[in-house]
């Protein structure tokens, strides 16, 4: 990843709306963007989410 990457975060649950969801961001992300995807299964990623959502 360059200086001049941006960084798209995403939050999945893994379930099919969640999965066109997050292909749709990449599909929007252009070259210089670099897409991260969070499982929200995985219990870190759950935290980071609640610390979003409660900021």
């Amino acid at each position: 990843m360059t200086a001049n990457k941006r960084k798209g975060e995403a939050f999945s649950a893994g379930c099919g709306v969640c999965d066109e969801t997050v292909a749709l961001v990449r599909s929007l992300a252009c070259e210089s963007c670099d897409v991260v995807v969070h499982d929200l299964q995985l219990p870190e990623a759950a935290a980071k989410a609640k610390t979003l959502w409660h900021a």
